[in-house]
């Protein structure tokens, strides 16, 4: 064996090694994470330890009817300053240039965006401001929820081979399936919150006769439970034919 191919075979070895290290570290945060903004970071930190330039996660959003209507930037990491959407930015889904590219069970891969005949011109610019050369698309898919997509890039042409891939596909599931189960979480408190308003509301009603004190105390427990600054009750005045506020409450000064 010529020493050149030793070499590489040595090269290759510490590659998957270090990979193989840095997919386990991950994952091991994403186990331990207490919450979406943890996951995220494992995420860029294992990028941040492979051969990419750029990481973005993406998380749909504001949904109706079931069905995302926006899609969100949560977390995003570059080896520079390269411009980027700020943290929380919303997209609308119906006018994102990638959209076509996102799949819930495939991988997607473009090693050439000026050559790839798939990209359309909107496409083709959001990744030139972007400073990106090539990228690849992957799911964030637990079962049948299909939460976002991690884009990885690079600034050049490129090949993704398929053990990069393979560890992404991997993350991204064991993510998902986290993610996943803090929205449950997050819904089922939600739940508990709108029932315990009921209840109180019921047992306010019941406790007295003084309807003020019941619109108060209404009032109070809504805007608290849906962390709104206020909430105002309003009856109709049939003699006037008008709405008339019976109850202001906010929780400002």
């Amino acid at each position: 064996m010529s020493d050149p191919v030793r070499h590489e075979i040595i090269d290759q070895g510490k590659n998957h090694a270090s990979l193989v290290q840095s997919l386990h570290q991950a994952s091991r945060a994403i186990a331990a994470a207490s919450d979406a903004a943890t996951v995220g970071r494992a995420l860029m930190s294992f990028a941040a330890s492979g051969d990419v330039d750029v990481a973005r996660l993406l998380l749909f959003t504001d949904f109706k009817d079931g069905r995302p209507t926006y899609i969100g930037m949560c977390e995003g990491w570059t080896t520079d300053d390269r411009p980027a959407q700020a943290y929380g930015t919303k997209l609308s889904l119906a006018e994102y240039p990638l959209l076509e590219f996102m799949y819930a069970d495939a991988i997607v891969t473009c090693e050439n965006v000026a050559t790839d005949e798939r990209l359309n011109e909107a496409t083709r610019k959001l990744m030139d401001i972007s400073g990106v050369g090539s990228f690849a698309i992957v799911p964030l898919s637990a079962g049948q929820n299909w939460l976002g997509a991690l884009i990885i890039g690079r600034d050049i042409p490129s090949t993704f081979d398929e053990e990069l891939l393979h560890a992404w596909w991997t993350l991204a599931g064991q993510a998902a399936a986290i993610l996943q189960n803090f929205r449950l979480h997050q819904e089922t408190q939600r739940r508990l919150e709108e029932l315990a308003l009921v209840l109180d509301t019921g047992i306010a009603f019941s406790a007295s006769l003084d309807v003020d004190s019941v619109l108060n105390i209404t009032t109070e427990r809504i805007a608290n439970t849906l962390g709104a600054d206020g909430c105002a009750i309003s009856l109709w005045d049939r003699d006037r034919d008008m709405l008339v506020t019976r109850m202001d409450y906010s929780t400002q000064p």
